[in-house]
């Protein structure tokens, strides 16, 4: 669905409901970058599942091993795990992240064109997508919540 409808409707893509050509794909992998590397932050949560699962666990493994011996929870153990979990989760995703934009980026030519890739390219260098990660604030004339917004 993702793939599918809301990128090709964000980015002017395939709207003819046939199958994903391989540009397609490509945009779909840019729109899941960060928007520091010029993606749009949108998930694939079939590919990140896995690993949020493993990590969900091992942050709540704590209060899991305490519930089925029926004991008290350890806060503090419980906080120790959890921070060592995010930790390690947050270095995973960042090594992922950086691995999929060199894919990406060796895949330009072949997936998008010249242009594209070159816009792509040069605004990642100028950092142009801070943008996207705007605040609304009342102290700047905007009245809308950040959740509005």
């Amino acid at each position: 669905m993702i793939r599918d409808r809301l990128i090709p409707a964000l980015m002017k893509g395939r709207r003819n409901g046939g199958p994903p050509t391989q540009h397609d794909v490509w945009l779909r992998d840019v729109a899941a970058l960060p928007v520091r590397l010029l993606g749009l932050g949108i998930p694939k949560p079939t590919e990140t599942a896995d690993r949020d699962y493993k990590t969900s666990a091992a942050a709540s493994e704590a209060i899991t091993e305490a519930i089925l011996r029926g004991e008290d929870i350890d806060a503090d153990e419980h906080v120790k795990r959890g921070q060592k979990a995010r930790a390690a989760h947050k270095e995973a995703v960042k090594e992922a992240v950086e691995k999929e934009w060199e894919r990406l980026s060796s895949q330009s030519g072949q997936a998008a064109s010249e242009d594209q890739y070159e816009e792509v390219r040069q605004s990642k260098e100028k950092r142009q997508s801070g943008w996207l990660t705007a605040t609304p604030l009342k102290e700047h004339g905007m009245n809308l919540s950040p959740d509005e917004f």
